[in-house]
């Protein structure tokens, strides 16, 4: 159980989890605990109210799979590489996540 609401921006924001079924991103959305933990860790570090606009503007493009996020190849890795490097390769998509 995802006891913090950085524990929940964790799960969401990897993309192992999130992107590695067809059903996994709809049970994260379905999911309010998880939604909540994670829109209050954003709450919580983002620097003011545009930085928030930002970090939930990135959020909805990596929900979408907007630019490169969607690209085969971003998509093929998920499972294949560590979150980390998946981010280092696509994270640029969306800087403020």
């Amino acid at each position: 159980m995802l006891q913090k609401p950085l524990h929940a921006a964790a799960h969401y924001l990897n993309p192992q989890y999130y992107y590695a079924t067809l059903t996994s991103s709809d049970e994260m959305e379905s999911n309010t605990k998880l939604k909540e933990g994670l829109l209050d860790c954003i709450a919580k570090l983002a620097l003011d109210e545009e930085d928030e606009s930002q970090i939930l503007r990135d959020l909805i493009a990596y929900r979408t799979k907007a630019g490169r996020l969607g690209k085969r190849g971003a998509q093929a890795c998920v499972k294949t590489i560590a979150p980390v490097e998946w981010w280092i390769t696509f994270g640029s998509e969306v800087p403020a996540l």
